[in-house]
């Protein structure tokens, strides 16, 4: 089985019509470009069947608005309900808004099975901000919900929707809510090294990571070395379609080294296994 624990679909009318959300600046920062691909639930369809994907997560997108994040949010749950396949995760505003916890309440009881991926393209880390974030890990703990959060490598080259995430703010939320099921994208920025440290690897037990953009970023040894650090089962397989298929990340895991038992828990066990937090 394989499932891709990391793909963006958006509602019809926003890929035909991107040039009318571009008021948001989050949208606007990363799809403004006509070459930046937008897909709907029917391009992830044909994609699974493509790539032989078994299973999607299928993450939204941070509007700062409420209104724009209810009408994805209300696209995905809909879209899930007639598909099994489509696992379905809610957005929430980037901008730091009233009754966050009450509006994380309704994304449990809705069905959901978790938030994210959570982004801050366009914000300042403030305080208010770090406030924010920690109300969302907060309630996603209260109602066991699977947070899913962007963070990207603090050093490197630079690409649309790279932002730098205080690595020692998110560690200290990290340790004050051990047992939230976290996913951080895009191997977490590399954050997952620290865990060579006793203590970050006892805070970091249910902290997991994605492949999100690895053949963008870090040639084919990533998958071996982050296997040795946190174990195959803290590793998700996640493409960010449409940014790529499945193809250059199986074929890195394969050529790493690593082992086909490992291999099967990053492309399907380890994402099956966090689902049942989530009831």
């Amino acid at each position: 089985m394989l499932i891709d624990s990391h793909i963006h679909i958006f509602p019809e009318i926003v890929k035909n019509r991107r040039q009318n959300y571009s008021e948001d600046d989050n949208f606007r920062f990363l799809y403004e470009n006509p070459s930046s691909k937008i897909i709907s639930y029917d391009d992830s369809l044909l994609y699974m069947e493509h790539d032989h994907v078994d299973k999607i997560w299928a993450l939204g997108f941070s509007w700062k608005s409420e209104k724009m994040t209810d009408i994805h949010n209300n696209y995905i749950r809909e879209c899930s309900k007639s598909d099994e396949r489509i696992i379905p995760f809610a957005s929430i505003p980037s901008k730091p808004f009233k009754n966050a916890e009450s509006y994380i309440a309704d994304i449990k009881f809705s069905g959901f099975k978790g938030i994210g991926e959570i982004s801050f393209y366009t914000e300042i880390f403030s305080e208010e901000q770090w406030t924010y974030i920690e109300e969302i890990f907060s309630s996603c703990l209260k109602y066991s919900l699977i947070l899913i959060m962007h963070v990207n490598e603090p050093v490197g080259h630079y690409y649309t929707g790279k932002y730098v995430t205080d690595f020692g703010r998110l560690t200290g939320l990290i340790q004050k809510y051990p047992d939230l099921k976290i996913v951080l994208s895009h191997w977490g920025g590399g954050i997952f090294i620290y865990e060579l440290m006793p203590e970050i690897r006892q805070a970091f037990k249910n902290v997991y990571y994605d492949t999100a953009a690895s053949p963008y970023l870090y040639d084919q040894s990533i998958y071996k070395y982050a296997s040795d650090i946190t174990g195959s089962d803290k590793i998700l397989f996640g493409t960010d379609y449409p940014l790529l298929g499945t193809g250059r990340y199986l074929e890195g895991m394969k050529k790493s080294g690593l082992t086909a038992e490992s291999i099967n828990n990053i492309c399907s066990k380890n994402a099956e296994k966090l689902l049942k937090v989530s009831g």
